[in-house]
């Protein structure tokens, strides 16, 4: 179906959508579009039948990260309120089977089971999601160990961190462990502290399969991923947000930070406008682990917060962050999709704000990622983000070291022991020339 639709470029608001007959998307735009989209063809005669009208819908909500119409129930299951959350579970359940769910749909099912369980529901698969539940909870318990491990180390050397994503949403949450799914543990580390922060964790147990970037910080990153034979990942940060976001966007960041509760108490909470920046940033991408658990953790942010919340604060810090497009799109989405409360008047007041043309690419790159796309167009999300962080620090992006860059990555990826990270870290110490083309 998908591959006899010809070519289509349409304009909505100065940003290009193209779908073309080898499944090519490039459409930065919500859910609301994607239907105006469709019913256009419709109006062409380009879709003809209604189911493929819905499969197409679904299509594209795919390749570009956002929810199916049935994933959409299950949010709504979720995070609804009363009779309104069990109504969308059973519309979900009609049509679909608890042991055949998508992996993103899998990942929210703590979530489903914390906002269903004193619903009245009778059906077997309520205890089906209890054991999930609770097995969750499980794992997560030996998360939040290795956070403190990571806690009491980096207090040993003086250094502070903030805790962002999954986990952060955890430690807010009380007690309940068992309600969000952990793939690991996000911290962020000042730039300048990165280096003896990772030197502490590899000396004590912790390990990283990417060899270089252990010792040393690379421009074209921002985080490593360390891991622990007994508590499992973490992903040390040393910038919170995009590769060009400037420094004064970063230090507001941690100026706005606030003390986490004991036990955690020498961690850092960034504050809920800057946390809401990070959940859109980290969580608005087309990869599975993460494609719904975003809009659960935004909404109910949003409407914990509802009180004191000032959304022109958001805004102003979503401007000087640079991430205008992917929060227009994001609270657009929650708007219109899941019914969250947030006024129409923020949303308008971010889209007079014209995103430049880097704001676009980033965008563009964040929200499809890298992973599961052909050779080249992998190597072009790679050139960008390379070429970006060069002019970052007012270098020229070379072919050569970029080429030079790419083995090297590669070879990282293959898990190198930490045993040979360390002999060769000593010999790079004494004779730097013997390991500067590994």
């Amino acid at each position: 179906m998908v591959s006899s639709i010809k070519s289509v470029t349409w304009r909505v608001r100065g940003v290009r959508a193209v779908i073309d007959g080898l499944g090519n998307v490039v459409c930065l735009e919500s859910p609301h579009t994607i239907r105006r989209i469709v019913t256009r063809w419709m109006s062409k005669g380009m879709v003809n039948d209604p189911e493929d009208s819905a499969s197409m819908y679904d299509y594209l909500h795919l390749k570009i990260g956002w929810p199916t119409e049935q994933q959409l129930l299950l949010l709504k299951a979720a995070i609804g309120v009363g009779e309104a959350a069990a109504t969308s579970w059973r519309q979900w359940r009609q049509h679909n089977c608890l042991d055949e769910m998508d992996p993103s749909s899998y990942l929210i099912t703590p979530q489903l089971y914390a906002n269903l369980q004193d619903r009245e529901i009778d059906d077997g698969d309520l205890q089906k999601l209890r054991g999930i539940y609770r097995y969750n909870w499980t794992k997560n318990q030996i998360a939040m160990r290795g956070l403190n491990h990571v806690q009491s180390l980096l207090r040993q050397i003086n250094v502070q961190a903030i805790v962002i994503k999954g986990a952060l949403t955890l430690l807010q949450s009380g007690s309940d462990y068992g309600a969000r799914t952990l793939n690991d543990i996000d911290l962020i580390v000042r730039e300048h502290e990165y280096e003896i922060s990772v030197e502490q964790l590899l000396n004590h147990g912790w390990n990283s399969p990417y060899l270089s970037m252990a010792y040393h910080r690379h421009d074209y990153h921002t985080g490593l991923n360390l891991q622990h034979p007994r508590y499992g990942d973490i992903d040390l940060h040393w910038r919170p947000l995009s590769l060009f976001s400037d420094k004064s966007t970063e230090d507001a960041i941690w100026n706005h930070a606030e003390s986490l509760h004991v036990p955690f108490d020498s961690l850092l909470a960034p504050d809920r406008y800057d946390s809401l920046l990070m959940i859109a940033h980290h969580g608005r991408k087309r990869e599975a682990h993460t494609n719904l658990r975003w809009a659960i953790d935004f909404a109910r942010r949003t409407t914990e917060s509802q009180e004191h919340f000032d959304w022109d604060v958001l805004v102003d810090r979503t401007v000087d962050a640079g991430l205008t497009p992917l929060m227009s799109d994001v609270l657009r989405f929650l708007h219109d999709e899941l019914d969250v409360n947030i006024p129409e008047r923020i949303i308008r007041k971010l889209s007079r704000n014209p995103p430049s043309h880097r704001e676009l690419e980033y965008y563009r790159h964040t929200a499809y990622g890298t992973e599961n796309l052909r050779l080249l167009k992998r190597l072009a999300g790679h050139w960008w983000r390379y070429r970006i962080a060069c002019q970052r620090h007012g270098s020229t992006a070379g072919v050569r070291d970029f080429v030079r860059y790419s083995f090297r990555m590669r070879r990282e990826a293959l898990a190198v022991p930490h045993d040979w990270q360390v002999v060769r870290h000593s010999i790079a110490q004494r004779w730097p020339w013997a390991t500067s083309s590994i």
